[in-house]
């Protein structure tokens, strides 16, 4: 009672990694929540604020299109974006430099577990103010 976990979104149209993503995201004392389209990732981040937002590019509605709302609304959550993608020509437009945003990582599928951890971490808002407990 009293403790609040930070709050992540995932947004992912397979159904097995979402839900392994957000295992893990719990294991790391997430609140997680999943959806699988584009629209509903952007309903969901009109109503409620999160400090970590994992999307694939390759979903219905689109990614894109959900990182186009995050930088017209919620400009600071863009750092806290973990993209997912099979598509390996987002990463290599993301690496040359033409994303211009400032999302925290580009990830290809398939990941490492482990190493998605560690990107988590890092890219996530800080949930001072928002985390009850001090250590």
């Amino acid at each position: 009672m009293g403790e609040v976990a930070c709050r992540a979104l995932v947004l992912e149209d397979d159904r097995a990694i979402a839900m392994l993503l957000k295992t893990v995201l719990r294991r790391e004392g997430f609140r997680a929540e999943h959806v699988s389209k584009g629209r509903d990732a952007i309903n969901c981040l009109s109503s409620n604020r999160y400090h970590l937002v994992v999307i694939d590019l390759m979903v219905p509605d689109s990614g894109e299109q959900v990182i186009e709302y995050i930088k017209h609304h919620q400009l600071d959550v863009l750092r806290s974006i973990i993209v997912v993608t099979a598509a390996p020509n987002a990463i290599r437009t993301a690496l040359r430099g033409e994303y211009p945003e400032p999302i925290c990582k580009f990830v290809a599928k398939p990941f490492d577990m482990h190493e998605f951890v560690q990107l988590v971490h890092a890219c996530k808002e800080t949930c001072d103010g928002d985390h009850a407990p001090s250590d």
